[in-house]
């Protein structure tokens, strides 16, 4: 990056930081409201909890466990059973190897762990988006666009007003990839680990792409370190004579019930806040099984295309940039995922703006589809929308769910320029 690309940097990411993000500090959607109360509820409340239950040896998916390790701080007092299940969606069902993971912040004070989560999820940011550009190599004027777009990214916002630990497994996700181009160390795999650990539907898909790609040690020591925390996670449980599994399988089924917040039924009144493509499918079709094999169908179908690509472009050069990030929005569309698990779409969007030219007519319309992910308030909007009561099934199918159609829509042009190999020469530069 040059002198003047460094300094553009760096003043954005401060003027965005204080207009963005510490202005709206003390508002309630304000992402770093988390650090001046921590008396509310966040969805990292109960991994904090769930994990302090694993490190003394308890059921960390008992409700029992959940009540015993409540911190004072919250709502000052422990609250009923029936009210953690209900309301809090505590206990989560995320497998046990998180608690391994989430040690360093259990062992902190409430209010310690969680303001460190805030700030490490904006520090991790800073360093994400330096290395995405340097990784890119875009040039002069696209500096701006990233730092301007990449620090108003609505499922950043979102991830960060609810301190959900997304936003970390896909920081450490995108900065394994950007030291795997480095010699060949252990932060890479360690990093891949974390974010495995923490949202396996994200750290996997990065890790597949590893596989494909040919980084055996990489992915060897990623596979090793992962066998470890997995065993030292479920060692825990047996030395304390725990049984879990029972207690795992109902919290899962729990909150994939009928009208469940995981459910994308519309029993679920949350439900347009999913962006995987079983809401789109089960309001066409009227049937779960069938929204449920038509995304697996079409998301398969979507990964074998991008597997074609893979195994052609051995044999002509292929950006990595464009190909992870195509994975990584195909990934999004058969798997369960929420709206701030679209903070995957930074790797794409990185992409993007490095070769976006102005006179090629597809990149113009497909900016378009980036409006969900870009627009101010864009996600209050939709959820606003969602509120509607309208009895009209095609508002459900494709009004509603606009997000979930213009992320396929999206996933299919990244396969598209994945095809044509990126001759953006032939069509002109801006």
């Amino acid at each position: 990056m040059s002198v003047s690309g460094e300094r553009w940097f760096v003043a954005l990411l401060g003027f965005v930081l204080f207009v963005g993000l510490l202005l709206p500090a003390r508002h309630d959607r304000g992402p770093l409201r988390r650090l001046f109360s921590a008396s509310g509820m966040s969805d990292f409340l109960p991994m904090y909890v769930q994990t302090k239950a694993w490190m003394k040896g308890t059921d960390p998916y008992s409700q029992a466990s959940q009540v015993a390790f409540w911190p004072r701080e919250v709502f000052g007092e422990p609250l009923s059973p029936e009210y953690l299940v209900q309301r809090a969606g505590m206990p989560t069902p995320y497998p046990i190897l998180v608690f391994a993971v989430l040690v360093p912040f259990a062992v902190l004070p409430w209010t310690i762990a969680n303001a460190s989560l805030v700030l490490l999820d904006f520090a991790l940011l800073f360093v994400t988006m330096r290395t995405l550009m340097r990784f890119s190599g875009m040039q002069g004027w696209r500096h701006i666009v990233w730092v301007t777009a990449a620090l108003a990214f609505e499922p950043v916002y979102a991830g960060m007003a609810s301190n959900n630990i997304a936003v970390l497994a896909v920081e450490c996700a995108f900065l394994a990839i950007g030291l795997s181009e480095s010699s060949p160390s252990v932060a890479a795999p360690i990093l891949l680990v974390v974010s495995v650990a923490l949202k396996p539907q994200i750290g996997f898909c990065v890790l597949v792409y590893f596989v494909l790609r040919g980084f055996r040690h990489l992915v060897t020591l990623t596979m090793a370190l992962l066998g470890v925390a997995t065993i030292v996670a479920l060692l825990r449980m047996q030395w304390a004579h725990v049984s879990w599994m029972a207690s795992y399988i109902h919290s899962s089924n729990f909150f994939f019930r009928a009208g469940g917040i995981n459910d994308f039924r519309p029993a679920n009144l949350h439900r347009f806040d999913l962006i995987n493509l079983q809401l789109v499918l089960y309001s066409l079709l009227g049937n779960a099984k069938g929204a449920n094999i038509g995304a697996i169908f079409l998301g398969g179908l979507l990964f074998g295309l991008w597997l074609f690509l893979m195994i052609k472009s051995r044999r002509r050069p292929t950006p990595d940039l464009l190909a992870v990030g195509t994975l990584s929005a195909i990934n999004l569309l058969p798997f369960y995922h929420r709206y701030y698990d679209a903070t995957l779409l930074l790797l794409p969007f990185c992409w993007y703006v490095a070769h976006f030219h102005t006179r090629a007519w597809l990149d113009r319309i497909s900016l378009l589809l980036w409006a969900p992910f870009l627009v101010p308030l864009a996600r209050p909007f939709r959820l606003w929308l969602a509120t509607d009561t309208l009895p009209d099934r095609w508002l459900d199918a494709f009004i509603r769910p606009a997000t979930n159609w213009c992320l396929l829509l999206l996933s299919l042009f990244l396969l598209w320029r994945l095809y044509t190999g990126l001759t953006y020469e032939k069509e002109g530069r801006a």
